[in-house]
């Protein structure tokens, strides 16, 4: 008995056409891997590049971040030295100041030729107590200490015999303000 083909046979044109189409599609499938792992390698060489760049950027974050610790830590220790030179500043002023006012009196008193007797400084006022021969002499002293940049509203407040055998003369009580600066 024969033995019938009951499947219908592949014409030529077909099978090129099949066989054409499957190597088409490997060929796409390949060519797409391909870029698949292309595209991957790509982006992790960028990945990596970023990840480098990402670290350097930390190390100079931190080193900025240390740089500007000890830049505020060094602002702090100048404002501490600032201040410390302006209380300088001020009892150097006072002290010359002072020094002045001193300079003032003992400059009038030996343009006078008084001798002192008591001396009492404060910041506003000065009392001063002087042995006089006359009383021209204690306004002469009221005009040296006016002339004097530092005293103002001088005021001769008693004039009074001195108790002295040995030097008779006065003794000048005289007020003064104090110009303040």
């Amino acid at each position: 008995m024969k033995q019938i083909n009951f499947i219908k046979p592949v014409t030529p044109q077909a099978y090129a056409s099949a066989r054409l189409w499957y190597r088409v599609t490997i060929m796409l499938v390949i060519g797409l891997v391909a870029s698949m792992l292309i595209i991957h390698l790509q982006t992790s060489s960028h990945l990596r590049a970023l990840q480098q760049t990402k670290a350097a950027l930390i190390g100079k974050k931190d080193r900025i971040d240390a740089l500007a610790q000890q830049h505020a830590k060094l602002a702090q220790e100048k404002k501490t030295l600032d201040d410390q030179l302006q209380q300088i500043t001020v009892v150097k002023n006072r002290q010359l100041k002072k020094h002045a006012e001193l300079s003032g009196i003992r400059t009038a008193l030996a343009q006078t030729h008084m001798q002192l007797i008591s001396l009492t400084l404060d910041a506003k006022h000065a009392d001063l107590s002087a042995y006089c021969r006359d009383a021209r002499t204690a306004t002469e002293l009221m005009q040296a200490l006016s002339r004097s940049c530092e005293f103002h509203g001088i005021k001769l407040s008693r004039l009074q015999p001195s108790k002295k055998i040995t030097q008779p003369g006065y003794i000048a009580h005289i007020t003064a303000n104090i110009t303040a600066s």
